[in-house]
């Protein structure tokens, strides 16, 4: 059963007390978290405030990791609408954060992300490259994440097989 309102009310009561007592730095890390909660409850607009919010937050303090969590997520909202521009630019840059700061967990996703804009722009080759590169991380760490992804390698291959 998924909680999510109970957890943005966590999230929200959290960011209060954050605000409160002036840590910026945790009223980022909630930002970023109220978004993903209220996306998943399909407000998508709000969760699109509440990541925004996050990333001006987190560049105006150079928290390159609340700010790469939020290109992240940002990537994912843009791919549900279809942008696909937008998307690639999120992804991009959360990948050359995670470079920058060594996540390979936010590098793993921004290449999914990023392979997913890339198969549907016709790109391929660059697209699997990419996605084989995110499995090789996920499958490393033992994220759950592998499967989601091995699976989406296994039907663009497929489907270029038949289109072949």
């Amino acid at each position: 059963m998924k909680r999510y309102k109970e957890a943005e009310a966590y999230y929200a009561e959290g960011m209060t007390q954050a605000e409160a007592i002036g840590d910026q730095r945790l009223v980022s890390q909630f930002l970023v978290n109220l978004g993903v909660v209220t996306e998943n409850q399909g407000l998508v607009e709000q969760a699109k405030e509440y990541y925004l919010r996050c990333l001006g937050l987190s560049r105006q303090l150079e928290l390159r990791d609340t700010e790469c969590a939020a290109l992240v997520e940002c990537g994912e909202l843009y791919v549900k609408e279809d942008n696909w521009e937008a998307a690639r630019i999120a992804f991009s840059e959360a990948l050359a954060i995670a470079e920058i700061i060594e996540s390979a967990a936010d590098a793993a996703a921004a290449k999914y992300g990023l392979a997913r804009v890339e198969h549907v722009t016709g790109n391929i080759e660059w697209a699997l490259e990419l996605a084989r590169a995110s499995l090789a991380i996920y499958e490393a760490a033992g994220h759950r994440a592998q499967r989601t992804v091995r699976e989406w390698i296994d039907a663009v291959e497929q489907s270029r097989r038949i289109d072949d």
